[in-house]
């Protein structure tokens, strides 16, 4: 673990004999979700922050003792009423307000305090989370933080919720290689799953109904690593439905975003991306979506799914496969890696204008919550 965009250390969480894979951070930060076999099968585990540098400092720390303030004797008990009814007529009022301060201070001094947790820890707590004679792998935590699905065996696609910790299975599957994305509002997952012919399709369906599920690909060929935009609308995935090749194609869940006119698209896609860069991660003391999360009802996409097949678009065509594919939380850029001859990692808008090489080749791993870095690793190390 490191902390990226400085010098910080970089930090081990685990130190066992047994192989450790899988890595998700919940969506407030305060957990490392892992996979391990330390037990026999593979199983879920969590890593927490238990101690940290500013801990150790502060308990090594003397405390301050704060002077005694001298009394005043020439107070008058007059004086002294005065400031006793005073203190009574705006005791509630004042009592409220600080109170409501102090709530706001300590939830701002939380906030930060978190966010600086993990880069100074020294000592973990790892706990279980899904531990049974099965193997249980891919980690995959709803954006609410309520659901953690994970895969089970040959690639059943289980839910768990985080509350009671009751399981369920979701999606049954021999295949363990299939691609699976939360929606951000947690109402839907998208996944693409070999079938029997070995040829794969993207599926969407509601997060409490898999049997709901609508194709939204509906090609012979492969059709895979499904990518959702912040407010659910804009989607992507890859497809080598053309020369064999993998594209890049996206479609507008929202069919109304159909008959927008160039004008009034360029409007959307800029009010999406000053959205974006109000996004946070989960708050961790009240357990509530940060701004635009899309959490809210106002927020939650309106999706035509049936006919989406229909409506996709072709947004790449360079010679070779693009792979490692993202969409900014605006959905107005896609970002790839692309193959040779002229390799590196491109962004590109959703029509297939304004590309732009981001650097040389490089694997990415994802798109930061606003939209402004993407994260990657070239030869081991990794970057933003």
């Amino acid at each position: 673990l490191v902390r990226s965009g400085d010098d910080s250390p970089t930090i081990r969480v685990t130190a066992t004999i047994a192989r450790e894979h899988d890595i998700a951070w919940s969506p407030d930060g305060a957990s490392l979700y892992f996979v391990s076999d330390s037990d026999g099968t593979e199983s879920i585990y969590a890593a927490t922050v238990v101690q940290t540098r500013g801990d150790l400092k502060k308990a090594l720390e003397p405390e301050e003792v704060a002077p005694a303030e001298e009394a005043d004797d020439t107070e008058t008990d007059a004086d002294e009423g005065e400031d006793v009814e005073q203190m009574e007529a705006g005791d509630d009022e004042e009592g409220e307000a600080a109170s409501d301060d102090d709530a706001e201070g300590e939830k701002k001094k939380e906030e930060v305090k978190y966010g600086e947790r993990w880069a100074d820890a020294i000592r973990f707590d790892i706990a279980p989370v899904v531990q049974t004679s099965f193997n249980d792998t891919r980690p995959m935590p709803s954006p609410d933080g309520k659901t953690l699905a994970f895969l089970r065996t040959r690639g059943d696609l289980m839910m768990m919720d985080m509350e009671s910790g009751a399981e369920r299975l979701y999606d049954a599957s021999w295949d363990l290689w299939r691609d699976i994305e939360w929606s951000p509002d947690s109402r839907y997952l998208a996944w693409s799953v070999n079938d029997r012919d070995f040829n794969t399709d993207v599926w969407i369906a509601p997060a409490d109904d898999a049997s709901a599920a609508v194709n939204i690909s509906r090609h012979p060929d492969n059709d895979y690593a499904p990518r959702w935009s912040a407010d659910g609308k804009v989607f992507a995935f890859l497809s080598d439905r053309q020369n064999n090749e993998a594209d890049v194609w996206v479609v507008f869940l929202d069919r109304d975003m159909e008959s927008m006119s160039a004008r009034e698209l360029r409007e959307y896609f800029k009010d999406a991306g000053e959205a974006a860069k109000k996004r946070e991660p989960l708050k961790i003391d009240d357990g509530e979506e940060g701004d635009d999360d899309g959490d809210d009802a106002d927020n939650e996409a309106s999706l035509d799914l049936e006919d989406a097949y229909l409506r996709l678009r072709r947004v790449t065509s360079h010679p070779g496969d693009e792979s490692s594919l993202f969409i900014t939380p605006s959905g107005e850029r896609v970002v790839f890696s692309q193959a040779n001859p002229d390799g590196g990692m491109v962004s590109v808008k959703w029509d297939g204008s304004e590309e732009k090489k981001l650097g040389d080749n490089g694997s990415l791993q994802q798109v930061s919550l606003t939209g402004d870095k993407v994260v990657f690793v070239r030869n081991g190390r990794a970057s933003t």
